[in-house]
C-alpha cells in the first residue's frame, strides 16, 4: 500500500508522511478529505496515477509465452558461458597489468565489453606478453571474444515466442533505423542454441588455458596488495 499524504502521530497531530515533521493545528493543510496545495495536489495525483498503471496498464506487457525447457536450459548456458569468459577477461587484464584483485576489480568491473577488449588488444600488441607465440595466441582470441559477445547478445536480449516450425521457437529483434522500427526473427531449435552454448564453453575453456599458460594465476597471487576482497 502507499503511504497516506500525511499520517497521525502519537498525539493525534497531523504529521507529514515525507518529512515526518509535526504539522501546526493551524496549519491550512487539507484534512484527508481535501487538498490544499500543489505539492499534495502533485502527490495524491502520482499516487493514484500509480495505483491506476499498476492495475489496468502493466497486465497488458505480461508475457504469457515460455519457451520449453530445453530451449530454455541453453539460452541459460548461453547467459552463464559469457558470464565465466567476462570474468576470465578481467582477471587477463588485471594479471597482465599486475594488479591485485582487490583493487583491480573496482576498476574492470564498470568496463564495458569494448572498453575490456581495447585493454586485452594494447596488453597482446604492446610488450606486456613477452613471449611472442603467446601474443599470437591472444590475438587469435580476440575474434572469437568479439564474435561471442554478439552471439550471447542475440540470444539473450532476444524476445523470444513460438514458432509456426516445429520444435522451434522465434527470436524477434527490433531495431531502431532513423525514425523506423525494423523487427528482425529467427527461429532456432534446442540444438540451435546449444551449438551456441558450446561455442562459448570452448572459447571458455581456451581462453583459460591461454590464461594459465599465460601465468595470470601467479601475476595475481605477487602483484602488490593495495586492498582485500572479502572472502
Amino acid at each position: 500500500m502507499c503511504a497516506p499524504i500525511y499520517a497521525h502521530g502519537a498525539d493525534d497531530g497531523k504529521r507529514c508522511a515525507s518529512t515526518g515533521a509535526a504539522i501546526p493545528a493551524n496549519c491550512p493543510l487539507p484534512s484527508s478529505a481535501g487538498l490544499a496545495t500543489r505539492h499534495y495536489r502533485w502527490r495524491l495525483s502520482r499516487f493514484a496515477f500509480s495505483c491506476e498503471a499498476a492495475m489496468t496498464i502493466q497486465p497488458k506487457f505480461i508475457r504469457r509465452y515460455l519457451p520449453p525447457k530445453d530451449h530454455l536450459a541453453a539460452i541459460g548456458a548461453v547467459a552463464v558461458m559469457w558470464t565465466a569468459i567476462e570474468g576470465l577477461m578481467e582477471s587477463t587484464i588485471l594479471g597482465l597489468y599486475e594488479i591485485d584483485l582487490g583493487r583491480g576489480l573496482v576498476l574492470t568491473n564498470g568496463l564495458s565489453f569494448h572498453a575490456r577488449m581495447s585493454l586485452l588488444r594494447i596488453l597482446a600488441g604492446e610488450g606486456a606478453i613477452t613471449d611472442k607465440a603467446l601474443a599470437e595466441e591472444m590475438k587469435l582470441i580476440l575474434p572469437r571474444l568479439d564474435a561471442g559477445f554478439g552471439d550471447r547478445n542475440t540470444i539473450v536480449h532476444g524476445l523470444w515466442g513460438p514458432s509456426e516450425k516445429p520444435e522451434t521457437i522465434r527470436r524477434r529483434t527490433i531495431r531502431a533505423r532513423g525514425k523506423k522500427l525494423q523487427t528482425v526473427t529467427q527461429d532456432y531449435s534446442s540444438a540451435d542454441l546449444w551449438a551456441i552454448a558450446d561455442g562459448l564453453a570452448e572459447l571458455a575453456t581456451d581462453f583459460a588455458d591461454l590464461a594459465h599458460r599465460l601465468k595470470i594465476e601467479d601475476r595475481l597471487r605477487t602483484a602488490p596488495r593495495h586492498s582485500s576482497i572479502s572472502k
